[in-house]
């Protein structure tokens, strides 16, 4: 669904535009190079859109500030006290999710620095990507909680052939607003489709995004504990569902999940299938069941190379993954057998998703 992305003063980013292709991409660098970064970028714009005082808290409360976003090399920059997002999306991809936009679409959102407790302050727009100003079509044009949204952009109509025209440039109307926050994205508070289709097909789509920084294997971590059931159809960014979304796939995609246990016995010959032990009250936790034991292995011993593995297999192998997943080092803590199989497995789920992979 990306299409490029440039990052400007964005932590190692000093000014850099990244394309990106339609089904993988694979980042490679040695540690401290900067891959971690580019999944950040990503990280921002999917919690950014997500509502909830969302952004500020990644950036004040996780990134601690902005200060310590702003790239350390960016003292000469051209472009001082700020920090830059763009987002080129592709017309085709988000056209799935309402509005058939017939040009791509460029997403930027601006950290303003502001030297005081509130920090930063946001710029944020969205228009087509044009080839002039002049050719571009506004849809967002806000600054420190003020601006516009472009209201009703309608066809005009459909020409002889049967075929829907572009947009008519002359039609619509935009609304001010006053009195939004100003450390959010005004595209998170988007949700009537009626009035904004365009703008709420852009956000649908964004939210449709999964990274994957790390997942939390340690003792008494989420991933080791019981669960409670849910309507989630993805794994969390640090994997604390996985007994729930294993337990979906085996019921509603049961071909799937016999990848998912068929990789594992590739892997462990004397793994035989999972269990989910029901503790009542909708919480579960998940258990693995082995050759020559009288009982299963309960989450806590399972190891964590393992869990690692089954995370990603349910990523790559739950329909339900996403447009487009951003995964750090999966490589982690993995055995060789292991990786050739997840491999095998973005190889084969890119068809329909993209994939952002930074490794080693």
């Amino acid at each position: 669904m990306l299409h490029t992305i440039r990052l400007t003063n964005f932590f190692s980013f000093k000014d850099e535009t990244i394309p990106l292709e339609e089904d993988a991409n694979i980042l490679l660098g040695v540690n401290g190079s900067g891959k971690t970064n580019l999944i950040k970028a990503i990280q921002l714009l999917r919690d950014g859109v997500s509502g909830e005082d969302a952004l500020k808290k990644l950036i004040v409360e996780k990134w601690g500030g902005w200060d310590n976003i702003y790239c350390k090399a960016g003292e000469n920059s051209q472009f001082p006290n700020s920090i830059g997002l763009a987002f080129t999306l592709r017309a085709d991809a988000l056209s799935k999710y309402g509005f058939g936009f017939f040009e791509n679409v460029v997403y930027k959102i601006i950290l303003i620095k502001k030297p005081n407790i509130d920090n930063y302050y946001v710029s944020e727009s969205l228009q087509t990507a044009g080839k002039g100003d002049n050719d571009n079509f506004t849809y967002i044009d806000f600054l420190n909680g003020r601006g516009k949204l472009h209201e009703h952009a309608s066809f005009q109509g459909q020409s002889s052939e049967g075929q829907l025209k572009e947009p008519d440039k002359k039609y619509g109307k935009l609304i001010s607003y006053e009195d939004q926050d100003p450390q959010e994205l005004v595209l998170g508070r988007i949700f009537d489709s009626d009035r904004y289709y365009e703008i709420n097909t852009v956000r649908k789509a964004i939210a449709d995004l999964s990274y994957y920084p790390y997942f939390n294997t340690a003792p008494g971590s989420q991933i080791r504990r019981a669960v409670q059931a849910t309507g989630g159809k993805r794994l969390n960014a640090d994997g604390g569902n996985l007994p729930q979304i294993l337990n979906t796939l085996k019921i509603n995609h049961k071909n799937e999940f016999s990848k998912i246990t068929d990789c594992l016995r590739e892997v462990n010959e004397n793994f035989r299938g999972f269990d989910f032990n029901f503790l009542g009250s909708g919480s579960f936790e998940l258990m693995l069941d082995e050759d020559h034991l009288g009982s299963a292995v309960h989450v806590t011993h399972i190891s964590d190379g393992t869990l690692y593995y089954l995370c990603q297999l349910a990523i790559y192998y739950n329909p339900a993954r996403g447009n487009f997943i951003a995964i750090d080092e999966p490589e982690t803590g993995l055995h060789p057998d292991m990786m050739h199989n997840l491999t095998k497995a973005i190889k084969e789920s890119s068809g329909t998703s993209c994939y952002l992979v930074s490794t080693h």
